[in-house]
């Protein structure tokens, strides 16, 4: 299986919407597939020489099916954004991570599954505002589809709860607008009527 992702458009705070040459390209690989996204966490400024770190990300996300049923994680109540809502279990890709160990690592870490990475689900653009800096992300998100041979999870303290949702009940949460943001995109651009 082979990823290309390009991204374009205009960077906030540079000469005419233009990378600057010191931008770096991060590669990171996942078994035979390698994904190349531009990543200017310590080298991307903009006109008035001001860091721009945090404002690219990579997350990783995993879409769990066990028995016919899908894993939500409802988020922190005290959280920022997206505080009581439901979102697909992941997170931060870190520097000279490889894609499928941070996948693997953050489940691990939000609810205590070992998972196996079946393949690509889907590839989402998520812009937001950080909760602790009130600075504006744009994180690119890399849905898989991933496996467990386990439904016993053990939430961390990122989470209030989680469940295995069926897909009528996915719906459902589409409908009341109760998944995040970053989970509506991907689901939204599915047919939930078919193979998930």
């Amino acid at each position: 299986m082979t990823v290309n992702i390009t991204i374009t458009g205009m960077i906030p705070g540079t000469t005419n919407g233009c990378i600057r040459e010191n931008m770096q390209i991060m590669m990171i690989p996942m078994r035979n597939t390698q994904i190349m996204i531009p990543h200017g966490m310590k080298t991307l400024e903009n006109d008035s020489g001001e860091n721009m770190n945090d404002m690219w990300g990579l997350t990783a996300r995993g879409i769990c099916e066990y028995d016919d049923k899908i894993l939500l994680l409802k988020v922190r109540s005290r959280s920022g954004h997206d505080a009581g809502k439901w979102e697909i279990p992941g997170g931060k890709v870190k520097r000279k991570e490889f894609f499928d160990e941070a996948l693997k690592r953050e489940f691990a870490e939000e609810t205590g599954l070992e998972i196996n990475i079946d393949s690509l689900y889907n590839v989402i653009q998520n812009d937001y505002t950080a909760c602790k800096t009130n600075q504006k992300v744009k994180s690119i998100q890399l849905i898989m589809k991933v496996t467990s041979l386990s439904d016993e999870v053990t939430i961390s303290a990122e989470h209030d709860e989680y469940r295995w949702f069926t897909k009528d009940e996915l719906k459902e949460l589409i409908r009341n607008e109760m998944l995040s943001k970053a989970a509506m995109k991907t689901f939204n651009q599915v047919n939930l009527g078919g193979e998930l």
